[in-house]
C-alpha cells in the first residue's frame, strides 16, 4: 500500500522508460486513489504511452485497472 496525502488521498505514479532495442520511449501513469469500503470504483488505474523517440509522436496508449 502507498502512502497518501491524508487531505487528497490520492497518488499519482510517473514511471518514464526508453527501450534501446526497440528505440521506443515509454511511459506508465498509476493512479491510486483510497476507495471507502463497498465502492464500486476501482482504487487503481494505468495507463501506458509509448512515443516515437525522434518526433515525440504517440504511437500506442493502453490503459488498464
Amino acid at each position: 500500500m502507498h502512502d497518501f496525502a491524508p487531505l487528497y488521498n490520492r497518488f499519482l505514479g510517473l514511471m518514464p522508460a526508453y527501450m534501446v532495442h526497440d528505440d521506443i520511449l515509454c511511459t506508465k501513469m498509476v493512479a491510486f486513489y483510497r476507495r471507502e469500503q463497498g465502492s464500486t470504483l476501482p482504487s487503481t488505474q494505468a495507463t501506458v504511452l509509448l512515443f516515437d523517440p525522434e518526433s515525440g509522436c504517440v504511437l500506442a496508449v493502453s490503459g488498464f485497472s
